[in-house]
């Protein structure tokens, strides 16, 4: 996968928040699609958590439709990556995970709904965050 080509990042709370339905994350998707060539990473720790916090059949089978996404990409975790995020930022989780992925693309934003994590907690610009529950508030 060429980092250049990946514009969004969906971490735990993003695919949560898909798996129940809900629109902002669909929306951003939709609206990427557009984009020639443009791909959006589910970091394999978010995508394991949003999968562990799931209450019903209904929201699997969703985290698998986007899964089945032709822009999707899943983001492995190798070992190295592991050892990185344990020492940068233990206590972020599986948001780590997305954070290292984001700053490793270069045009790419984060879909979360834990934004002051990322730019308090991690240091990451505000330009690269997209902050999902604005979108819930409309």
């Amino acid at each position: 996968m060429n980092p250049e080509q990946i514009r969004a990042v969906l971490d735990t709370g993003a695919l949560i928040a898909y798996s129940l339905g809900d629109m902002a994350v669909g929306e951003t998707l939709t609206e990427m699609a557009s984009e020639e060539s443009a791909r959006f990473a589910v970091p394999a720790l978010c995508l394991l958590e949003a999968h562990r916090h799931a209450t019903s059949a209904e929201q699997h089978n969703r985290l698998g439709v986007l899964r089945q996404h032709p822009l999707f990409w899943g983001a492995p975790l190798t070992t190295d990556q592991l050892d990185i995020l344990r020492i940068w930022h233990p206590t972020a989780g599986a948001d780590a995970h997305a954070a290292y992925v984001l700053l490793s693309s270069p045009h790419a934003m984060v879909l979360t709904d834990r934004a002051a994590m990322y730019v308090v907690d991690l240091g990451i610009d505000t330009g690269l965050v997209n902050d999902i529950t604005e979108k819930w508030e409309d």
